[in-house]
């Protein structure tokens, strides 16, 4: 699944229209930095960030990775973690 910038911008206000809160998953700290774009620039944006670890390629499941990315969570902002376990391969 691909999420280009457009799309990030765009699903925001789609979602907002519906009137559903936007929540985005967040494996990374450059995940949060695309989310919050929108908002910044006055636009829709999520609200709710959960935060999850363990993602291939995404942040490592350790403590001060884990506060790195809630601390980058805007304030107002719903948040929460989750910490996957990815199946791997025979």
């Amino acid at each position: 699944m691909a999420n280009t910038p457009g799309m990030s911008r765009a699903l925001p206000r789609q979602v907002e229209e519906m009137g559903v809160l936007a929540e985005i998953e967040v494996f990374d700290t450059g995940h949060l930095w695309c989310a919050k774009q929108p908002v910044e620039q006055g636009g829709p944006g999520p609200q709710h960030a959960c935060n999850g670890a363990s993602a291939p390629c995404g942040a490592p499941k350790d403590l001060n990775t884990f506060l790195a990315m809630v601390n980058a969570v805007p304030r107002g902002w719903i948040r929460s973690a989750c910490c996957t376990r990815w199946a791997r391969g025979p």
